[in-house]
């Protein structure tokens, strides 16, 4: 979703760079036009970061619910 939706509004956003940047260009209906255009890849974005710390969390309860091992000297035997 990011690459895709990120992509198009680079893409977007060049090509209507002078129009949106103009001196007498309205400010706010250009912030709702580039939120129309943006609000995909955030959404991307914000999937990304609740999957990130989901695993994360995961990760951090898998290593808390390991068991303690003897940290010896010698080796692990080979059976």
């Amino acid at each position: 979703m990011i690459t895709i939706f990120g992509l198009r509004f680079i893409l977007w956003a060049l090509g209507n760079w002078s129009r949106l940047h103009a001196p007498d260009a309205d400010p706010v209906e250009s912030l709702l036009e580039i939120w129309v255009h943006l609000k995909w890849a955030l959404l991307g974005f914000g999937i990304a970061l609740i999957a990130w710390l989901w695993a994360l969390m995961t990760g951090l309860s898998i290593l808390n619910s390991a068991p303690k091992t003897d940290h010896s000297s010698s080796p692990p035997r080979l059976t």
